[in-house]
C-alpha cells in the first residue's frame, strides 16, 4: 500500500498586509496535522520566519513582480493593480507564468491554496490540479461576472471595462502562446474548485456570487506575538493596530496619546523613535507583532486603517471599529463601517486634540458597542470552525475525488 502523501502548496503573490502570512501559517498547520506535504511560496519571506519557525514545510520564494510602476491617478479596480504587476506587456507576464510553472514543475503539488495570487492561478489555468482560493472579496471577482468599480462614488467613465480589455489581451496573448484555451472575461480566470471568503457577506464586494463560496472568519490558533501591556488605570481600552505607511501617522499617535482612555498602539516594523516619543502614562507601544486577537477581546475600540483582517477580528469579537484608510479598498471598508453604524471612518485628520476628543467619544459610545454586538451574534456561526479547518476540509474533500 502506497503512504506516499498528498503534497499541497500554498501561494501568496500580491498584497502587504501580514494577514496572508497568519492565514497560510494556520492552515499550513492543520494540514500538517493532518498528513500533508506542505509548500508554501511567499511574497515576502524577511518576516516569515516567526509564523512558520516550528513548522515543517517548504518555505520557498513566490515568483513576484519587482518593477515599481506608479499611475497618475488613485487605483480603481483590480485591473489597475494587475496592470502595476506584470499585467501591462505580454513577454513580462509570460516570464513570471514560467516562473508559476518552474515552482509547480519541482513541487508537483496534489492542490493548490491560492491567496490573493492572480498569476499562480493564470499559470495553473486549464490543468487538472484542483484551486481553492481564498481572500477577503477585494481580489476575488465572482467567476462570469463583471469586475467591481473600486471607486466610491457612481462612475460612467467605462474606465474599468477599458481596463479589462488591456489586461485581459496580455492574459490571452500568454495563454496563445502556452496552447491554454482563452479567457472570454477576467473574472473566468477566478473560476476554482471552491472559494473562501474570509469577511462577513455586508462587506465582499460581489455578494451575488452564484459558486462555490464559504464566508468564514479568520481565528488564529496560535499568537504570534507577545500580549499587550495595557497602560494602568479605570478608562477604557484603545487598541490601534497601525502601519507607517499611514501619511499623518505622527498626528495620529498625538492624538491616540491625548485621547482620555488606556491606549496600546501597534505597529510592526515602525519607527520606533517616533512611536516613543509619544509615551506617557496613558499610551504605550510597539513596533513588534502582537497578539492581536487577546489585545481585540480586551479592548473598548480598535483602531486601525481599515484592513479587512483586522477589522474582521475586530467585529468578531464585538467591537467597534475606527477606519483611517491609506488605500480605496480600506476606504470602502470604512464607509461600510459607518454605514452599518459599527464604527466611524476618518479621511483626514484635522487635528490631534479633535481627533483625540472623538475617539474617547467612540470608545465610550453605547450605540456603537450595541450595533456591533448585534451584528456578531447575527453571524456568529461563520466563525465557527476556523477558516484554517475549513480550508484543510475542502482539500481533504478535493483530494478524495
Amino acid at each position: 500500500m502506497s503512504t506516499t502523501r498528498k503534497k499541497i502548496l500554498c501561494t501568496w503573490e500580491m498584497g502587504g498586509d501580514l494577514g496572508h502570512v497568519s492565514r497560510l501559517a494556520g492552515l499550513a498547520r492543520e494540514l500538517l496535522q493532518r498528513g500533508f506535504e506542505v509548500t508554501v511560496a511567499l511574497k515576502d519571506l524577511s518576516r516569515s520566519q516567526s509564523f512558520f519557525a516550528d513548522m515543517d514545510i517548504n518555505l520557498m520564494q513566490a515568483p513576484v513582480w519587482l518593477p515599481r510602476i506608479s499611475m497618475q491617478r488613485p487605483i480603481a479596480c483590480l485591473p489597475d493593480t494587475l496592470l502595476l504587476n506584470g499585467y501591462l506587456e505580454p513577454d513580462p507576464l509570460h516570464a513570471l507564468v514560467r516562473g508559476w510553472r518552474s515552482l509547480f514543475a519541482l513541487v508537483q503539488p496534489d492542490l493548490l491554496v491560492c491567496d490573493y495570487s492572480p498569476t499562480a492561478m493564470l499559470a495553473s489555468h486549464g490543468s487538472a490540479v484542483p484551486r481553492i482560493q481564498v481572500g477577503t472579496g477585494f481580489s476575488e471577482p465572482a467567476a462570469g461576472g463583471p469586475i467591481a468599480d473600486w471607486r466610491p462614488w457612481l462612475a460612467t467613465d467605462g474606465l474599468v471595462v477599458r481596463q479589462e480589455q488591456r489586461v485581459l489581451h496580455t492574459i490571452n496573448t500568454v495563454l496563445q502562446r502556452l496552447a491554454v484555451p482563452p479567457l472570454q472575461q477576467l473574472s473566468d480566470l477566478f473560476a476554482v474548485d471552491a472559494t473562501f471568503i474570509t469577511t462577513y457577506p455586508e462587506f465582499d464586494l460581489y455578494p451575488n456570487r452564484t459558486d462555490a463560496t464559504t464566508y468564514c472568519i479568520t481565528r488564529n490558533d496560535q499568537a504570534f506575538g507577545p500580549a499587550v501591556n495595557w497602560p494602568a488605570g479605570t478608562g477604557p481600552r484603545i487598541f490601534a493596530y497601525l502601519k507607517r505607511q499611514h501619511p499623518q501617522l505622527p498626528l495620529l499617535l498625538e492624538a491616540l496619546s491625548r485621547c482620555h482612555a488606556r491606549v496600546f498602539a501597534a505597529c510592526p516594523d515602525g519607527d520606533a523613535a517616533l512611536m516613543q516619543r509619544f509615551t506617557g502614562p496613558s499610551f504605550t507601544c510597539s513596533t513588534q507583532l502582537v497578539d492581536l486577537e487577546a489585545a481585540v477581546e480586551e479592548a473598548d475600540l480598535f483602531v486601525g486603517h481599515g484592513n479587512m483582517g483586522s477589522v474582521t477580528q475586530a467585529l468578531r469579537a464585538g467591537k467597534p471599529v475606527v477606519a483611517l484608510p491609506i488605500h480605496l479598498e480600506q476606504l470602502l471598508t470604512g464607509r461600510q463601517l459607518q454605514h452599518l453604524k459599527l464604527g466611524a471612518l476618518v479621511e483626514k485628520i484635522d487635528t490631534a486634540d479633535a481627533l483625540a476628543t472623538q475617539l474617547a467619544q467612540w470608545a465610550n459610545d453605547p450605540d456603537l458597542r450595541r450595533h456591533a454586538g448585534e451584528f456578531i451574534r447575527r453571524h456568529q456561526t461563520l466563525a465557527e470552525p476556523s477558516v484554517s479547518v475549513l480550508l484543510a476540509d475542502a482539500c481533504d474533500a478535493l483530494l478524495a475525488r
